[in-house]
């Protein structure tokens, strides 16, 4: 069962895994973000700890057009990542997919940013634009475990059978 499970990991395993590396990254973010711009960031976006405040989108963007903030990449990293994510939780994919691309030229091998964004493109529909970033997190696969593998793996071929 122990090499079943480190060779050939299940559904199951990569969905928890997947998740773990979610909560970490939005962890990093919320301390990174509140290291920066105080603890009030934190209230400042969200009214309960997974929702947004109504105003969050005009806050983020203020964030982002100061040149402090975005001269540091990890910040600035961060901040797209919430706005990317405070999009999708509005339902607007293509303001989501703009978010992650530009998160995506400060961390270009960020797997769950990559991720998401290739989600997005299956969301409004771009089977091909999906397949071409899940294929990009393949071609580097240094940090990947073989459950994120299998994952990403399984993504692209049902990528491909529903074209």
């Amino acid at each position: 069962p122990k090499i079943r499970s480190n060779f050939f990991p299940s559904v199951r395993a990569c969905e928890a895994e997947y998740a773990f590396h979610e909560k970490r990254l939005e962890r990093a973010i919320v301390e990174r973000m509140e290291e920066t711009l105080g603890s009030g960031a934190r209230q400042g976006l969200f009214s309960t700890p997974d929702q947004y405040q109504p105003s969050a989108s005009d806050l983020i963007q203020q964030w982002l057009a100061q040149e402090a903030i975005t001269a540091d990449p990890e910040v600035h990293f961060a901040l797209l990542v919430s706005l990317a994510r405070l999009y999708e939780k509005q339902g607007d994919p293509q303001a989501s997919l703009t978010a992650w691309q530009e998160a995506l030229t400060i961390q270009p091998q960020h797997f769950i940013a990559r991720m998401h964004l290739a989600g997005n493109y299956e969301w409004i529909g771009d089977r091909e634009g999906a397949r071409r970033h899940y294929q990009h997190i393949l071609d580097h696969p240094e940090t990947l475990s073989r459950a994120m593998i299998r994952m990403v793996s399984a993504k692209i071929e049902a990528t491909a059978t529903t074209a």
